[in-house]
Protein backbone atom coordinates (compact mmCIF):
# COMPACT_ATOMS: atom_id res chain seq x y z
CA UNK A 1 0.00 0.00 0.00
CA UNK A 2 2.98 2.62 0.84
CA UNK A 3 4.61 1.37 -2.21
CA UNK A 4 1.50 2.13 -4.28
CA UNK A 5 0.68 5.64 -2.41
CA UNK A 6 4.10 6.54 -2.80
CA UNK A 7 3.93 5.64 -6.94
CA UNK A 8 0.32 7.46 -7.47
CA UNK A 9 2.22 10.74 -5.71
CA UNK A 10 5.05 10.48 -8.10
CA UNK A 11 2.93 10.03 -10.91
CA UNK A 12 0.83 12.97 -10.14
CA UNK A 13 3.50 15.21 -10.08
CA UNK A 14 4.94 14.44 -13.57
CA UNK A 15 2.40 15.94 -15.95
CA UNK A 16 4.56 18.99 -17.11
CA UNK A 17 6.09 19.13 -20.91
CA UNK A 18 9.64 20.91 -22.19
CA UNK A 19 9.70 21.36 -26.01
CA UNK A 20 13.63 21.35 -27.21
CA UNK A 21 15.00 23.00 -30.34
CA UNK A 22 16.44 19.82 -31.58
CA UNK A 23 12.82 18.16 -31.60
CA UNK A 24 13.13 16.32 -28.11
CA UNK A 25 9.94 16.37 -26.22
CA UNK A 26 10.12 15.58 -22.74
CA UNK A 27 6.68 14.78 -21.52
CA UNK A 28 5.27 13.45 -17.95
CA UNK A 29 7.92 15.27 -16.51
CA UNK A 30 8.26 17.31 -13.59
CA UNK A 31 10.11 20.66 -13.85
CA UNK A 32 11.54 21.71 -10.47
CA UNK A 33 13.28 25.10 -11.03
CA UNK A 34 13.31 27.15 -14.24
CA UNK A 35 15.19 30.43 -14.77
CA UNK A 36 16.97 32.23 -17.31
CA UNK A 37 19.91 29.96 -17.07
CA UNK A 38 18.36 26.07 -17.16
CA UNK A 39 15.59 24.08 -16.08
CA UNK A 40 15.52 21.66 -13.88
CA UNK A 41 13.81 18.59 -14.84
CA UNK A 42 12.55 15.24 -12.67
CA UNK A 43 12.48 12.64 -14.94
CA UNK A 44 11.96 9.67 -12.44
CA UNK A 45 9.33 11.18 -10.75
CA UNK A 46 11.23 10.80 -7.54
CA UNK A 47 10.88 14.59 -6.65
CA UNK A 48 14.46 15.83 -7.56
CA UNK A 49 16.04 17.20 -10.93
CA UNK A 50 17.83 14.95 -12.60
CA UNK A 51 18.36 16.86 -15.89
CA UNK A 52 19.20 20.46 -16.16
CA UNK A 53 18.65 21.78 -19.50
CA UNK A 54 19.99 24.97 -20.52
CA UNK A 55 17.38 27.90 -21.84
CA UNK A 56 19.67 28.05 -24.92
CA UNK A 57 18.11 24.45 -25.90
CA UNK A 58 14.43 25.07 -24.90
CA UNK A 59 11.63 26.01 -27.02
CA UNK A 60 9.20 26.12 -24.18
CA UNK A 61 7.93 24.98 -20.87
CA UNK A 62 4.40 23.71 -20.29
CA UNK A 63 2.97 23.41 -16.98
CA UNK A 64 0.75 20.66 -15.73
CA UNK A 65 -1.10 23.11 -13.20
CA UNK A 66 -1.99 26.03 -15.55
CA UNK A 67 -5.16 27.07 -15.25
CA UNK A 68 -7.62 27.41 -17.68
CA UNK A 69 -7.46 31.50 -17.70
CA UNK A 70 -3.79 31.47 -18.10
CA UNK A 71 -4.04 28.43 -21.16
CA UNK A 72 -6.60 31.07 -22.62
CA UNK A 73 -4.54 34.22 -22.54
CA UNK A 74 -1.54 32.10 -24.08
CA UNK A 75 -3.58 31.28 -27.01
CA UNK A 76 -4.46 34.99 -27.12
CA UNK A 77 -1.36 36.20 -27.08
CA UNK A 78 0.06 33.85 -29.59
CA UNK A 79 -2.52 34.88 -32.10
CA UNK A 80 -0.80 38.29 -31.67
CA UNK A 81 -3.43 40.96 -32.16
CA UNK A 82 -5.43 40.36 -28.93
CA UNK A 83 -3.26 41.42 -26.04
CA UNK A 84 -5.82 43.44 -24.26
CA UNK A 85 -8.32 40.53 -23.71
CA UNK A 86 -4.77 38.18 -22.82
CA UNK A 87 -3.72 40.55 -20.61
CA UNK A 88 -7.28 40.60 -18.41
CA UNK A 89 -7.12 36.51 -18.44
CA UNK A 90 -3.60 36.85 -17.32
CA UNK A 91 -4.75 38.86 -14.66
CA UNK A 92 -6.94 36.79 -13.41
CA UNK A 93 -4.88 34.12 -14.14
CA UNK A 94 -1.91 35.09 -11.49
CA UNK A 95 -4.75 34.82 -8.38
CA UNK A 96 -5.37 31.13 -9.39
CA UNK A 97 -5.02 29.14 -5.97
CA UNK A 98 -3.16 25.73 -6.30
CA UNK A 99 -0.54 26.33 -8.69
CA UNK A 100 3.14 26.26 -8.15
CA UNK A 101 5.54 29.16 -8.32
CA UNK A 102 5.83 29.60 -11.73
CA UNK A 103 2.58 31.06 -12.63
CA UNK A 104 3.76 34.62 -11.02
CA UNK A 105 6.91 34.91 -13.16
CA UNK A 106 4.59 33.96 -16.23
CA UNK A 107 1.73 36.18 -15.71
CA UNK A 108 4.02 38.86 -14.93
CA UNK A 109 6.59 38.42 -18.19
CA UNK A 110 3.26 38.13 -20.13
CA UNK A 111 1.12 40.97 -18.78
CA UNK A 112 4.37 43.65 -19.69
CA UNK A 113 4.63 42.11 -23.55
CA UNK A 114 1.20 42.42 -23.47
CA UNK A 115 1.15 45.94 -22.51
CA UNK A 116 4.07 47.21 -24.60
CA UNK A 117 2.95 45.35 -27.87
CA UNK A 118 -0.65 47.62 -27.61
CA UNK A 119 1.20 50.69 -26.20
CA UNK A 120 2.03 52.29 -29.53
CA UNK A 121 2.75 56.03 -28.75
CA UNK A 122 0.52 56.47 -25.44
CA UNK A 123 2.41 57.25 -22.84
CA UNK A 124 0.51 56.03 -19.77
CA UNK A 125 1.21 52.78 -21.25
CA UNK A 126 4.74 52.86 -21.86
CA UNK A 127 5.57 53.96 -18.71
CA UNK A 128 2.73 51.35 -17.57
CA UNK A 129 4.63 48.66 -19.16
CA UNK A 130 8.60 49.84 -18.04
CA UNK A 131 7.41 49.57 -14.59
CA UNK A 132 6.22 45.80 -15.13
CA UNK A 133 9.17 45.43 -16.23
CA UNK A 134 11.40 46.88 -13.39
CA UNK A 135 8.88 45.14 -11.42
CA UNK A 136 9.87 42.04 -12.43
CA UNK A 137 13.57 42.74 -12.90
CA UNK A 138 13.30 43.66 -8.85
CA UNK A 139 11.50 41.01 -8.14
CA UNK A 140 13.23 38.15 -9.77
CA UNK A 141 16.18 39.67 -11.65
CA UNK A 142 17.50 35.77 -12.78
CA UNK A 143 13.98 34.48 -13.80
CA UNK A 144 13.04 32.58 -16.72
CA UNK A 145 12.65 35.74 -18.92
CA UNK A 146 15.06 37.79 -17.60
CA UNK A 147 16.69 38.27 -21.58
CA UNK A 148 12.72 39.21 -22.55
CA UNK A 149 12.12 41.34 -20.03
CA UNK A 150 15.66 43.05 -20.68
CA UNK A 151 14.92 43.15 -24.54
CA UNK A 152 11.29 44.17 -23.93
CA UNK A 153 12.45 46.74 -21.36
CA UNK A 154 14.89 48.08 -24.10
CA UNK A 155 12.48 48.67 -26.64
CA UNK A 156 9.88 50.16 -24.32
CA UNK A 157 12.48 52.65 -23.24
CA UNK A 158 13.34 53.96 -26.27
CA UNK A 159 9.64 53.92 -27.70
CA UNK A 160 9.55 56.76 -25.43
CA UNK A 161 12.64 58.32 -26.15
CA UNK A 162 14.95 57.53 -23.53
CA UNK A 163 17.62 56.34 -25.59
CA UNK A 164 20.76 56.45 -23.22
CA UNK A 165 18.06 54.09 -20.83
CA UNK A 166 17.52 52.11 -23.59
CA UNK A 167 21.24 51.98 -24.72
CA UNK A 168 21.94 50.34 -21.04
CA UNK A 169 19.21 47.61 -21.02
CA UNK A 170 20.52 46.71 -24.53
CA UNK A 171 24.04 46.45 -23.54
CA UNK A 172 23.66 44.54 -20.80
CA UNK A 173 21.35 41.51 -23.00
CA UNK A 174 24.34 41.87 -25.19
CA UNK A 175 26.63 41.50 -22.59
CA UNK A 176 25.09 38.38 -20.84
CA UNK A 177 22.15 37.28 -22.55
CA UNK A 178 21.86 33.06 -23.16
CA UNK A 179 19.08 33.12 -26.37
CA UNK A 180 20.21 34.30 -29.44
CA UNK A 181 17.10 35.66 -30.38
CA UNK A 182 16.94 38.21 -27.78
CA UNK A 183 21.30 39.04 -28.11
CA UNK A 184 20.26 39.34 -31.70
CA UNK A 185 17.46 41.69 -30.73
CA UNK A 186 19.60 43.56 -28.94
CA UNK A 187 21.81 44.01 -31.28
CA UNK A 188 19.24 45.59 -33.84
CA UNK A 189 18.04 47.98 -31.07
CA UNK A 190 21.38 49.29 -30.31
CA UNK A 191 21.68 49.91 -34.03
CA UNK A 192 18.26 51.48 -34.63
CA UNK A 193 19.26 54.48 -31.44
CA UNK A 194 22.87 54.82 -33.69
CA UNK A 195 20.26 55.39 -36.70
CA UNK A 196 17.98 57.95 -34.38
CA UNK A 197 21.26 59.80 -32.93
CA UNK A 198 22.50 60.38 -36.62
CA UNK A 199 25.18 57.67 -36.85
CA UNK A 200 24.75 55.46 -39.68
CA UNK A 201 28.21 54.52 -40.00
CA UNK A 202 28.08 53.00 -36.55
CA UNK A 203 24.82 51.81 -37.06
CA UNK A 204 25.83 49.06 -40.35
CA UNK A 205 28.08 47.87 -37.92
CA UNK A 206 25.70 46.90 -35.65
CA UNK A 207 23.46 45.42 -38.09
CA UNK A 208 26.90 43.37 -39.50
CA UNK A 209 27.58 42.33 -35.74
CA UNK A 210 24.19 40.97 -35.89
CA UNK A 211 23.64 39.49 -39.13
CA UNK A 212 26.63 37.21 -38.04
CA UNK A 213 24.63 35.99 -35.06
CA UNK A 214 21.23 35.65 -37.43
CA UNK A 215 21.51 31.78 -38.21
CA UNK A 216 20.70 30.88 -35.16
CA UNK A 217 18.61 33.92 -34.50
CA UNK A 218 15.49 33.17 -36.78
CA UNK A 219 13.96 34.25 -40.14
CA UNK A 220 12.12 37.39 -38.84
CA UNK A 221 15.38 38.53 -37.00
CA UNK A 222 17.21 38.20 -39.89
CA UNK A 223 15.00 39.77 -42.32
CA UNK A 224 15.00 42.70 -39.52
CA UNK A 225 18.80 42.75 -40.13
CA UNK A 226 18.83 42.61 -43.83
CA UNK A 227 16.57 45.25 -44.30
CA UNK A 228 17.29 47.41 -41.45
CA UNK A 229 21.37 47.55 -43.11
CA UNK A 230 20.49 48.05 -46.41
CA UNK A 231 18.39 50.98 -45.77
CA UNK A 232 20.87 52.33 -43.91
CA UNK A 233 23.41 52.00 -46.99
CA UNK A 234 20.62 53.57 -48.93
CA UNK A 235 20.66 56.89 -47.17
CA UNK A 236 24.50 57.07 -46.83
CA UNK A 237 23.96 56.75 -50.84
CA UNK A 238 25.80 53.83 -51.11
CA UNK A 239 23.45 52.35 -53.65
CA UNK A 240 26.16 49.81 -55.37
CA UNK A 241 27.16 48.52 -52.34
CA UNK A 242 23.38 48.05 -50.65
CA UNK A 243 22.29 46.64 -54.42
CA UNK A 244 25.45 43.52 -54.38
CA UNK A 245 24.30 42.98 -50.77
CA UNK A 246 20.57 42.62 -51.17
CA UNK A 247 21.00 40.45 -54.62
CA UNK A 248 23.54 37.83 -52.64
CA UNK A 249 20.81 37.68 -49.84
CA UNK A 250 18.37 36.99 -52.77
CA UNK A 251 20.25 34.36 -53.70
CA UNK A 252 20.81 32.17 -50.53
CA UNK A 253 17.18 32.59 -48.90
CA UNK A 254 13.92 30.96 -49.54
CA UNK A 255 11.51 33.33 -47.15
CA UNK A 256 8.50 34.69 -49.44
CA UNK A 257 8.36 37.89 -46.76
CA UNK A 258 11.88 38.34 -46.77
CA UNK A 259 11.98 38.57 -50.60
CA UNK A 260 8.58 41.03 -50.71
CA UNK A 261 10.88 42.92 -48.55
CA UNK A 262 13.93 42.99 -50.06
CA UNK A 263 12.41 43.35 -53.64
CA UNK A 264 10.85 46.44 -52.09
CA UNK A 265 14.10 47.80 -50.42
CA UNK A 266 16.32 46.80 -53.80
CA UNK A 267 13.71 49.04 -55.89
CA UNK A 268 14.04 51.48 -53.74
CA UNK A 269 17.62 51.77 -53.70
CA UNK A 270 17.66 52.22 -57.92
CA UNK A 271 14.65 54.96 -57.19
CA UNK A 272 16.91 57.33 -54.89
CA UNK A 273 20.10 56.23 -56.48
CA UNK A 274 18.12 57.82 -60.08
CA UNK A 275 17.46 61.09 -58.09
CA UNK A 276 21.39 61.26 -57.94
CA UNK A 277 22.27 60.99 -61.31
CA UNK A 278 22.32 63.65 -63.70
CA UNK A 279 22.32 61.30 -67.43
CA UNK A 280 19.26 61.24 -68.74
CA UNK A 281 19.89 57.92 -69.81
CA UNK A 282 21.60 56.28 -66.75
CA UNK A 283 18.40 58.17 -64.81
CA UNK A 284 15.84 56.20 -66.97
CA UNK A 285 17.69 53.13 -67.18
CA UNK A 286 17.63 53.39 -62.69
CA UNK A 287 14.08 54.34 -63.19
CA UNK A 288 13.56 50.95 -64.95
CA UNK A 289 15.32 48.97 -62.81
CA UNK A 290 13.68 50.03 -59.82
CA UNK A 291 10.42 49.12 -61.64
CA UNK A 292 11.36 46.19 -61.83
CA UNK A 293 11.82 45.06 -58.88
CA UNK A 294 8.35 46.91 -57.42
CA UNK A 295 7.06 45.00 -59.90
CA UNK A 296 8.29 42.17 -59.24
CA UNK A 297 7.15 41.76 -55.86
CA UNK A 298 3.56 42.69 -57.27
CA UNK A 299 3.51 39.37 -59.40
CA UNK A 300 5.45 37.37 -57.43
CA UNK A 301 4.95 37.67 -53.51
CA UNK A 302 1.73 39.85 -52.80
CA UNK A 303 0.61 37.99 -49.62
CA UNK A 304 2.46 40.92 -47.40
CA UNK A 305 0.26 43.84 -47.31
CA UNK A 306 2.56 46.49 -46.29
CA UNK A 307 5.27 45.48 -49.34
CA UNK A 308 2.77 45.02 -51.74
CA UNK A 309 0.96 48.63 -50.79
CA UNK A 310 4.46 50.48 -50.90
CA UNK A 311 5.31 48.09 -54.27
CA UNK A 312 2.11 49.86 -55.88
CA UNK A 313 2.94 53.36 -54.89
CA UNK A 314 6.28 53.48 -56.30
CA UNK A 315 5.80 51.08 -59.13
CA UNK A 316 3.03 54.24 -60.10
CA UNK A 317 5.80 56.90 -59.12
CA UNK A 318 8.18 54.83 -61.34
CA UNK A 319 6.03 54.99 -64.55
CA UNK A 320 5.13 58.60 -63.94
CA UNK A 321 9.24 59.15 -64.15
CA UNK A 322 9.05 57.32 -67.64
CA UNK A 323 6.35 59.89 -68.49
CA UNK A 324 4.26 56.65 -68.68
CA UNK A 325 0.49 58.64 -67.25
CA UNK A 326 -1.66 55.40 -68.49
CA UNK A 327 0.15 52.45 -66.31
CA UNK A 328 0.97 55.17 -63.52
CA UNK A 329 -2.88 55.48 -63.23
CA UNK A 330 -3.37 51.79 -63.11
CA UNK A 331 -0.60 51.18 -60.44
CA UNK A 332 -2.29 54.02 -58.36
CA UNK A 333 -5.87 52.61 -58.75
CA UNK A 334 -5.14 49.36 -57.38
CA UNK A 335 -3.46 50.91 -54.74
CA UNK A 336 -6.49 52.92 -54.02
CA UNK A 337 -8.85 49.67 -54.22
Amino acid sequence: LLLGAGLGHAQARRRDTVTLRDGEILANVTVMKEDFREVGVDTTGDGAADRNISQTDVVRVDYGDAPLDFRTAMAQFRLNRQHDKALKQFTRAASAADVRSWLKDYTAYYSAECVRRQAGSDAGALADAVKRYQDILRDNGNGPFRDGVLFGLGRTLMDQGKLNDARKQFERLERSGLKVEFKLGARLGLAEILIRENQPDKAVKQYDAALALSKTGGPDLYRQAVVGKANVLIELNRFDEAATFLKGVLKTNRSAKLFAEAYVVLGDCYYKRAGTLKDKKKVRSAYKEALFNFLRVEVLYPQDPTSLAKSLFFAGKCFQKLEQSERAREKFGQLKS
